[in-house]
This record gives structure tokens, sequence and C-alpha cells, in this order.
């Protein structure tokens, strides 16, 4: 009978000891609801959870006997706290708090055991710079451009990385009307590459495709470095620095749009009294600016009509007219368009009674360079003459 009940008692300790003296291993971790590490796509852990500074956040760790876990460390520990939230069979709920100026960088959070054969079980944290832009420094080209270096400033910007939101180009409906979906396309139309970094500043080269331009147009998420997938911070935007934008709901959006502009340019070119002209008739050219003038003197375009030798001067228009040189006008403060006025006066050689075709051009900063925008070309149509009647009896 003793023997019987020595036994029993050693296989009751021997179980209620296999649990601490098992290995210990957390196989999943998630994070709250609508960061990373949902439950249809948990991490493990070796994944390193970033958390950024100043941000409280509670950790879901599963693992075979992780709810009988008796104390939680962090390592290194400083400005760093891990306390027990609850658990549940393989679930411990770990909340983290980290102070505003914890170092970044990775960390490991530690589940102890009463016995640790194989050491306590552990999962990694990476904390984030807790950036800010509160406003950005944009330069203004003498020139026509397409990449231009603008400076984001705040706090917590070193270590930075840059990403261009893609714009917005269209939507269309798929699927019909038992499964309707919206899809939105989208283009990025720039690159961006952080050139340096302060924890006050930081450069970023922009590279707008196409152009050159007179004015662009940008949207940059800044980010800290350590996320080697920058769709961590695009998806997830708690990951992002915070951006100089208008929040949207409870977490800033990221977002910091700027607006780059160089010298004014044209637009425009459109004939206010049609598109064809004929020998002794008016043609009306109205210039349009990109923009309005900002010039106190007004901005001045260069323009001729090709080809020249067959205009000349309207009289009474107010419009100056050489055929030999590029003519100018100049558009007011404040102003967007200006028109100017010539008269055909006789016919190009080589245009026949079928009419031909006659150019408009105007060009601005460089006028040795033949793309847009410093030069803009326009076409308009030259009438032929109707042949003399037949007299014949």
């Amino acid at each position: 009978m003793r023997r019987s009940v020595l036994a029993t008692l050693a296989v009751a300790l021997l179980l209620s000891w296999r649990p601490w003296a098992a290995p210990m291993t957390v196989t999943n971790i998630w994070g709250p609801p609508g960061e990373l590490c949902i439950v249809t796509a948990p991490c493990n852990n070796s994944f390193p959870y970033p958390i950024v500074q100043g941000h409280t956040t509670t950790i879901d760790v599963e693992g075979q006997y992780v709810d009988l876990s008796t104390g939680l460390e962090v390592s290194p520990s400083a400005d760093v706290t891990v306390t027990s939230a609850g658990q549940s069979s393989s679930h411990k709920l770990v909340k983290i708090a980290v102070q505003s100026d914890a170092s970044p960088g990775v960390r490991t959070v530690k589940l102890h055991y009463l016995v640790e054969t194989n050491g306590p079980d552990t999962f990694k944290i990476m904390i984030l710079r807790a950036g800010k832009v509160t406003s950005i420094t944009t330069p203004t080209p003498g020139d026509y451009f397409n990449d231009v270096t603008v400076t984001f400033n705040g706090q917590h910007l070193d270590n930075a990385k840059a990403y261009v939101v893609p714009t917005t180009t269209g939507t269309f409906s798929v699927g019909g009307s038992q499964v309707p979906q919206v899809v939105t396309l989208t283009q990025t139309n720039a690159t961006a590459t952080v050139t340096s970094s302060t924890p006050t500043s930081a450069s970023v080269k922009v590279h707008f495709d196409g152009g050159p331009f007179a004015e662009a147009k940008a949207t940059i998420i800044l980010f800290d470095a350590q996320l080697t997938n920058q769709d961590e911070c695009v998806l997830h935007r708690v990951f992002c620095y915070q951006g100089s934008d208008p929040s949207t709901g409870s977490f800033p959006n990221g977002q910091s749009t700027f607006d780059v502009v160089g010298p004014n340019a044209v637009s425009s070119i459109t004939f206010q009294s049609g598109n064809q002209v004929t020998v002794g008739s008016q043609l009306i050219a109205r210039i349009t600016l990109v923009k309005p003038s900002q010039d106190q003197n007004g901005t001045v375009v260069h323009w001729q009509v090709i080809p020249s030798t067959s205009f000349a001067q309207a009289a009474g228009s107010g419009t100056p007219f050489s055929p030999t040189h590029d003519n100018s006008v100049t558009i007011p403060f404040h102003s967007q368009f200006k028109d100017v006025t010539v008269q055909l006066v006789s016919l190009p050689k080589g245009c026949d009674r079928r009419g031909c075709a006659g150019t408009f051009q105007t060009r601005m900063v460089k006028f040795d360079i033949d793309q847009l925008p410093y030069l803009r070309l326009v076409q308009f149509a030259i009438a032929g003459t109707q042949p003399a009647p037949d007299r014949r009896p």
C-alpha cells in the first residue's frame, strides 16, 4: 500500500514538473488589430515586431505552455517595460511600454519559467524612431527641372528612408452587380532617395519622371530605415514618421506633400478668331501661362509665327511684329494670358489652292532647346486661293 502511494506521488510530481522542464518555444506572435502579424498572417518568434518610441503595444504570444510562464524580462531593459496582460491556453498577452527617449534598435523579450532546462522563451521587438515632419523647405529652380532636393524639417528624422506615394489616375468597376469591385489605377510618377539625415532634418533627392517641368508635386512618406520592408510602413502608417499633411482617423497618415515651382511656362496657345487665316485677315493667338505671372514686371514670352515673311504687323492691334527675329510679349503681374495679333499678307511659297499649314511658337528660359516646356508649337491653317473660273465658250 505504501509503495503504491509513493509511486502515485512520484508520477504526479513528474507530470507536474514536465511542462516547466520541457523545451519552451514561441511559435507565433500577433500585433494589435490593424497592425502587423494578424491572425491570418502571424509572425514567427524571429520577427522583430516594430514599436515606435513613446508607444505601448500588446503582443499576443503563442506557444506550448507559454501561458504557464512566471516572469517577463526585456533585454536591453533601458526605457522599456514588459508586463503580463493576461493568458489563455497556449497564449500569453505581453504589454510592452516604450519610453519616448528609448534607444532605437532590436531588443529581446524573455518569458521565464520556474524551471528552464533550455532557457526562457523569447521573441524580438524593434524600437523605431518617432520621427515627425513639421515643415518642408523646397528649392526655387531657375530652370525647368526633373530633379530637386527637398529638405524635411522636424524631430527624430535621422536614419530616414523615403517612399513616393503613387498618384491616383482613375478607377473602374469589375465583377458586375453580383460581385461589384472598384479597382483604383495608380502610377508612381517620381522616385525619392534620402541623401542625408539628422535628428532635425532629412534631405531627399526627388526625380520626377517625364518633363522637364515648370512645376511638380509629390507626396513623400519617411520611415525608419530599420524597416527593411517599406510595406510595413506604407500599409501600416503607425510605423511611419509622422507627416506634415493633415491626419486622418486616430493615427497620422505619415504623408508630406510639397510643390516645387520653377520658371513659369506656356501651357497653351489658342486662336481666338479660328485656326484658319486667309490673305488679308488677322491671326489672333492667345498665349496662356501655367500659372498667373508672379513677376512684378510681368512675365516675358518670346514668340514667332512661321513662315514669318508671309505676315506683317496688324494695323491697330498694338502688337509689335518683326519677321526677321523672335518677338516678345509681356504678360502682366497676376495675369495669366495675353493676345497677340498679326496679319497674313501673302501666301507662303509653295502654298497652292489647297492651302497649307503655318506654325505659331513660343520660347521661354532657354531659347536653344527645342523641347517642352522651353519650346511650344501649335499649327494653324492657311487657306489657299481658288482657281479663276473657266470663261471659255
